[in-house]
């Protein structure tokens, strides 16, 4: 009897040991662990997401798990939900490249909250974070951009079975019970993009919610509760619900042999990963011989066009995330480092004038670049 792709993701979940993963792998997932982590610490200084933390202290219960920078203990689903929200809500969380989402965001504070609370050894944390990332990428690089057109958030779809895949193998489920837990993450894997058109702050949330769901399906399947086993290639399951267009193929080619941790790229600037070169572009331009302006090329993803960034957000920085101007992107550094009362209004009137000089000038036009990103912002 044929196996479902389902049931080879749980066995490959369960199964694979902290030998069989390449060093590569490994130094790679110490990497997203290190910088994971210091995102988290930037991200808990922030306002929004202050808010996040409030609803955990305030909901009290068992010290189980610590919360990154403020040192206090909550209960582990409430550690990992507030910590992936300091992971994702300062838009510099890495991201899986040509698959999205944020792979570290949805494991390590996942691997951190349940490896404290289960004294786990650190080859069991590490081999946890890389088969987390393996799960999350492959399912989203299944569906897209077929998603993102749809109007998923590749994070919200994919987090909860990364999240699920860490936290399962350090609660150490058998295959039985990781086929479960496959079916309940299914159950949490939700979000749209609706944020980016007519805006709300719950962007900053959506990498705390997949953690939380992601634990909350392993500990259910741990206790007895079942879930559909064809959760991913069933009528009704992840492939024909989050997209029109799938590639199967993408979930199964040389699984166990080729983890996918080694496609997670870092962030240089806190902005949605696909305006990272129009970041770039302008703070180089000093490198340039004659009039820099004459040197800037005009990369675009088309795709990106209908966003609405003005309004995704109340917040004064958060346009920042969505923009390619370089004034929106230099104060947003400011207001990162120092706080928005830091930010010197005649530095900004200067700066506004630089940015109009940078767009108003004749340009050297390059090709679009070919990158299809299924219209989503991540």
């Amino acid at each position: 009897m044929a196996t479902g792709i389902t049931e080879q993701l749980a066995i490959h979940t369960a199964k694979v040991r902290y030998e069989d993963i390449p060093p590569e792998a490994i130094e790679k997932a110490k990497d997203c662990i290190l910088d994971q982590i210091g995102v988290e610490l930037i991200g808990s200084t922030l306002e929004w997401n202050k808010i996040a933390y409030r609803y955990v202290a305030e909901m009290g219960g068992r010290g189980e798990s610590t919360v990154v920078n403020y040192g206090n203990k909550v209960p582990t689903l409430d550690a990992a939900f507030v910590n992936a929200t300091f992971g994702q809500g300062c838009e510099l969380d890495d991201v899986g490249f040509a698959a999205g989402g944020h792979p570290s965001a949805a494991t390590v504070p996942v691997a951190l909250a349940v490896g404290e609370k289960q004294r786990n050894t650190g080859e069991d944390f590490l081999a946890a974070v890389v088969v987390g990332c393996d799960v999350m990428y492959r399912l989203l690089a299944a569906v897209r951009p077929s998603s993102g057109k749809r109007g998923f958030h590749s994070h919200g779809i994919g987090a909860p079975f990364g999240a699920m895949a860490t936290a399962a193998r350090l609660l150490r489920l058998n295959d039985g019970q990781m086929l479960h837990a496959f079916g309940i993450a299914g159950m949490h894997s939700s979000g749209t993009m609706e944020y980016d058109q007519t805006g709300g702050e719950v962007k900053r949330v959506i990498a705390g919610v997949a953690a939380r769901g992601g634990i909350q399906s392993a500990l259910l399947a741990q206790l007895g509760l079942t879930g559909p086993p064809t959760i991913i290639e069933g009528k009704r399951g992840f492939l024909k619900v989050f997209a029109d267009q799938v590639e199967p193929d993408e979930i199964t080619r040389d699984l166990g042999s080729d983890f996918k941790i080694m496609r997670v790229w870092f962030k240089l600037y806190p902005c949605v990963a696909t305006d990272q070169t129009h970041r770039r572009t302008p703070l180089r331009r000093g490198r340039c011989r004659g009039d820099p302006r004459r040197h800037i090329r005009n990369f675009a993803f088309p795709r990106r066009r209908h966003l609405r960034a003005p309004r995704c957000c109340e917040r004064a920085v958060q346009p920042a995330v969505f923009s390619r101007d370089p004034l929106v992107e230099k104060r947003q550094r400011s207001e990162l480092l120092h706080g928005s009362e830091a930010v010197d209004r005649s530095e900004s009137s200067r700066t506004c004038q630089e940015s109009e000089e940078l767009r108003r000038p004749e340009r050297e036009e390059g090709p679009e670049l070919q990158h299809d990103d299924g219209g989503e912002a991540y």
